[in-house]
C-alpha cells in the first residue's frame, strides 16, 4: 500500500574522500608528492583526460597544467612527473588502460631532478578539466559536495612548503669507516 507514499535514499556521486598534503597543510616537503582518493571505484580512461593544475600563489608565477594522460604518455620522463593509479586496496595498478574501472587513488609524484616546488611557498592543485566518473553509474567526480559535510575541492587545495633545509644525515653507527664492529 502505497496511499502514504514511500521513501528512500538516493546514493552520492563520487567525490574526494581525501587529499595528501592535506588542503591548508604547512611545512610540506618540497619534493612533489600529492594522491586524492575516492569515494568509490573510477574510470581510468575518465581520469586520464582530466587535467591537472600547479600553480605557486605567493609570487603568483609557475603555473603548470597537464592532462593526466599526457604525464602517462611520457615514458622518457622528460617532465619529471610519475602519475601512478591504485586500487581500493591500495595496490597500483600496473598498466591501466581503457575499461580499467577500479581505480580508488591517484597518486603524482615529481624526479626531485627535475621538478622540485619552491622553499616557503604556497602552491594550489586543482582539477581544472575534471572529466572523472564512476564506473557504476557514469555519474561525474564532483569536487563540491555541499550539504553533505564533505570538503570542497572545487577550487583545488592549497598547501605550504617548508621554508626549512632538506632532511639530511646527522649521525651514523657505526660511524663511517669503523672497523671491528659485530
Amino acid at each position: 500500500d502505497y496511499s502514504q507514499g514511500f521513501t528512500f535514499t538516493t546514493g552520492l556521486d563520487p567525490y574526494i574522500t581525501a587529499a595528501s598534503p592535506a588542503k591548508g597543510a604547512s611545512g610540506v616537503s618540497t619534493y612533489l608528492k600529492f594522491s586524492l582518493d575516492f569515494s568509490e571505484d573510477m574510470r581510468y580512461d575518465s581520469l586520464g583526460t582530466s587535467v591537472f593544475q600547479l600553480k605557486n600563489l605567493t609570487d603568483n608565477t609557475g603555473e603548470f597544467s597537464i592532462s593526466l594522460s599526457d604525464a602517462l604518455a611520457d615514458v622518457d620522463n622528460n617532465l619529471g612527473l610519475n602519475v601512478e593509479y591504485l586500487n581500493a586496496s591500495g595496490a597500483v595498478i600496473p598498466s591501466p588502460a581503457a575499461g580499467t574501472n577500479n581505480v580508488r587513488r591517484l597518486r603524482i609524484s615529481g624526479d626531485p631532478a627535475k621538478f622540485r616546488l619552491l622553499k616557503g611557498k604556497e602552491y594550489r592543485i586543482k582539477l581544472t578539466g575534471n572529466n572523472a566518473k564512476d564506473t557504476n553509474d557514469n555519474l561525474g567526480l564532483v569536487l563540491n559536495p555541499v550539504g553533505q559535510g564533505l570538503t570542497d575541492y572545487s577550487q583545488g587545495f592549497t598547501f605550504t612548503t617548508s621554508s626549512g633545509s632538506d632532511p639530511y644525515i646527522t649521525a651514523a653507527s657505526p660511524a663511517k669507516g669503523a672497523s671491528g664492529v659485530s
